[in-house]
């Protein structure tokens, strides 16, 4: 754990301090106060016998009516509350009124405790200041584990004090007030931003809320707690081929959103692919602190500009100064390039990344020389078309790399399962009118089956939200998206209008 993540688990982790009330009151070591923390259930307080028994708070050694320990504090993770207990011989007020023996009483915020008779010389006090109610953020959230650390920010586990049920996943991103000495503000909020562009998509990982803790200089960032990713998930197996088929459409489709929003996500990789369900199976990308607005036309800036990220998943052009004809073919090469080292392992390819000085000579080799390796597609038992896909997503000439278009509509991912609400939905049936002519008997009755249109491929929602609508498509009257093929027919639009208003049933009209 890196020396800011310790600062920040203790942190989160305090619920109160200790404050002397008068000078004197307290050791010279802990004349500023001392803070509780949550990670121990108990605290004591007293004088201490130094080199036999230690105490949480010490209090001054001249202070002859507090005992070597006085009193104990201890802290209830169900409530979320803090006690005190008198186990000396002179006692301990609270609030002006002595505990009994053995009694524990809660702890208020600015409570003034003595320890020995109040206002003595010999007698010493101290001030309880509760963090949960002086801290907004503390007093909703409860650290519970440390999930990982990254070289932009830490990701811990916390669940809602009044909902202990509820489990989330925090990231903690530093910022620098000054711009010098870390992360300016505004290059930490643009994770932020970008997960507030993209959300409404069910393959990128939900945004909760943000918070901006000036304490600590940085910026909370709350999202759903996921169990397990790609890399963690498939450890000791390799994927399916109907999962390699999921993988890449549910993923490409998150990337396709991105594009939509101008976004480049650049850190495509197993580790932040999250998999958010195992029946059915569903993936939802994250960790957005390298993604980066892209401003059409974006053509003509050097590609080395967009570097960034895991030298594994990157393009090769991001290593020259060449111009960057599609900034979105970086995030189409890493996601290729993951589900590859996924099917084959981290040999896929006949170089890799060992030890490789950054801007050196041997990097550019590397880059230069990255091709699949066929041999292991073979003994991995892809099938051809899974083939074609992985190659095509890792071409290394960006010219000839598939556009994330081109790897949609590819048939082997179109037509792939997926449970995550069509990440590619089909257009939704629209019946802003129906136009009919006047009934006339024996209109559709007597047409030939075999010679009318086939219509488009009804869906079982259109079937059942309008079998009306469903016959007329059927018939190759009317087209999926709602459009009319047939003439006005104001008449059967009244009657119709005038049936529904009434409450019954529409009477069956004829489509010319």
């Amino acid at each position: 754990m890196s020396h800011e993540a310790a600062r920040d688990v203790a942190w989160f982790t305090r619920f109160a301090r200790i404050l002397p009330l008068l000078p004197g009151d307290f050791d010279p070591t802990q004349s500023e106060g001392v803070w509780l923390h949550c990670t121990r259930s108990r605290h004591t307080i007293g004088r201490g016998a130094p080199g036999r028994i230690d105490v949480s708070v010490r209090v001054d050694n001249s202070k002859g009516h507090v005992g070597i320990v006085h009193a104990t504090i201890t802290w209830d993770d169900r409530t979320n509350l803090a006690y005190i207990e008198d186990s000396s011989l002179n006692g301990t007020w609270v609030g002006g009124r002595r505990l009994k023996e053995a009694e524990k009483v809660e702890l208020k915020h600015n409570v003034v405790v003595w320890l020995g008779p109040p206002r003595k010389e010999k007698a010493s006090a101290f001030i309880f200041e509760s963090f949960l109610a002086v801290d907004r953020w503390v007093r909703r959230w409860c650290l519970e584990v440390t999930l990982g650390s990254g070289a932009f920010g830490d990701v811990y586990q916390m669940r809602l004090r009044e909902e202990p049920n509820r489990v989330y996943a925090v990231k903690v991103a530093h910022y620098s007030s000054d711009g010098q000495s870390g992360r300016p503000k505004a290059e930490v909020m643009q994770e932020v931003n970008t997960l507030r562009r993209v959300q409404d998509h069910p393959n990128i990982c939900a945004f909760e809320e943000h918070h901006d803790c000036l304490e600590r200089g940085a910026i909370f960032v709350v999202m759903p707690r996921q169990s397990t990713d790609l890399r963690s998930h498939f450890a000791r197996r390799r994927p399916t081929i109907q999962e390699i088929r999921t993988s890449l459409k549910q993923i490409l489709s998150a990337i396709a959103h991105m594009q939509v929003n101008r976004m480049v996500h650049r850190n495509i990789k197993p580790d932040n692919i999250f998999v958010t369900s195992t029946s059915p199976y569903l993936l939802a990308v994250g960790d957005f602190g390298l993604a980066y607005p892209v401003n059409l036309p974006s053509t003509g800036a050097p590609a080395c500009l967009y570097r960034a990220g895991t030298v594994w998943y990157m393009p090769p052009e991001v290593v020259t100064d060449a111009p960057l004809e599609d900034p979105f073919k970086f995030d189409v090469f890493s996601a290729g390039t993951s589900i590859s080292h996924l099917a084959m392992g981290e040999e896929a390819f006949h170089t890799g990344p060992w030890d490789i000085p950054y801007g050196s000579t041997d990097e550019q080799d590397y880059f230069d020389q990255r091709e699949l390796r066929w041999d292991l597609m073979e003994s991995a038992n892809l099938p051809p078309p899974c083939q074609n896909v992985l190659y095509g997503l890792t071409h290394p000439d960006p010219s000839l790399r598939w556009s994330i278009q081109e790897a949609l509509t590819f048939s082997w991912i179109a037509d792939a399962d997926d449970a995550s609400g069509q990440a590619l939905p089909p257009p939704v049936p629209t019946i802003p009118y129906i136009d009919v002519t006047s009934e006339r008997e024996g209109n559709n009755a007597s047409a030939d089956p075999s010679t009318s249109p086939a219509g488009p491929q009804l869906d079982v929602a259109t079937k059942r939200r309008s079998p009306r609508l469903a016959n007329a498509m059927k018939n190759g009257d009317v087209e999926k998206d709602g459009r009319k093929n047939v003439g006005e027919g104001k008449k059967a639009r009244e009657v119709l209008k005038k049936a529904e208003l009434r409450g019954r049933p529409r009477r069956r009209a004829k489509v010319a």
